[in-house]
């Protein structure tokens, strides 16, 4: 069974889905999986097509043996097949089987034989690996759109884009105030509509600090896992020191690299 997997476009407006890195490795792993089953049930096929050529030699007459030649019994799959193994020699080695089938026949055979017991032995040794890798990253594959978000958010965090909405907010503030202030007075003082003073363009709650602690507790053990200790102790006092001070966040001390590394 063939599979086909469109990559390119069929007009100017359709547009194929970015795969992330995740379904890369996978596809990759399905690549290297078809690839090897394919070459063996190829040799398995050719191995049964000479099989069945040396069971016509075995039964051909002795003094009719140096006309034998081989007729439909092997096609350009099973050439390839043979070639395949030989390597450069391929060649070489087809040519001297339709030539002389009946001295070539058994050493080819014997050859294909052993390429099998090679090439299922490899396949049984890497199937270990490759349901190491589907495991790793099936679930990774499934977030179609990470790679998206992350050019978004890469984008939307920048110093320019932060400083773009504040101005944008303020004109907009200003354009609002102007138009509903009554008079010079409020104005001057620089009220909002509804009375209170304007201190801040861009202002955010965070009312659930849960969210916070949930985070907090994901990215220390992730950290154990892959930091060393001394790096592991510097990310702890800089969300000690910057990060809940920073969000006025009193938060319980986070774990330590200790705790963790115990934890695991």
């Amino acid at each position: 069974t063939w599979v086909s997997v469109p990559i390119g476009e069929e007009g100017e407006s359709f547009k194929t889905s970015r795969k992330n890195q995740y379904e890369e490795i996978l596809f990759k792993c399905e690549d290297d999986r078809y690839e090897i089953d394919m070459i063996i049930e190829l040799n398995s096929t050719t191995i049964r097509a000479l099989e069945d050529i040396m069971r016509e030699i075995r039964t051909t007459p002795i003094d009719q043996l140096q006309n034998y030649k081989i007729g439909k019994q092997l096609n350009i799959l099973h050439l390839k097949a043979i070639e395949r193994i030989y390597s450069d020699k391929g060649r070489e080695i087809v040519e001297a089987l339709i030539q002389n089938p009946v001295v070539a026949t058994p050493c080819i055979l014997k050859r294909l034989r052993e390429k099998d017991l090679n090439w299922k032995k490899t396949k049984k040794d890497w199937n270990k690996i490759w349901r190491e890798v589907n495991e790793k990253n099936y679930h990774r594959a499934l977030d179609h759109q990470s790679f998206y978000f992350k050019q978004k958010d890469k984008k939307a965090l920048t110093q320019r884009e932060l400083i773009s909405d504040i101005k944008k907010k303020k004109f907009e503030l200003t354009r609002e105030s102007k138009n509903k202030k009554k008079n010079k007075k409020s104005s001057k003082n620089n009220q909002t509509p509804s009375g209170s003073i304007q201190k801040h363009h861009l202002s955010f709650e965070l009312p659930d600090h849960s969210v916070f602690n949930i985070v907090n507790e994901l990215i220390f053990f992730q950290a154990s896992r892959i930091l060393p200790p001394q790096d592991n102790q510097k990310l702890v006092t800089f969300f000690a020191e910057i990060i809940e001070p920073f969000f006025f966040i009193k938060n319980k001390a986070p774990p330590s690299p200790s705790n963790n590394n115990n934890n695991n």
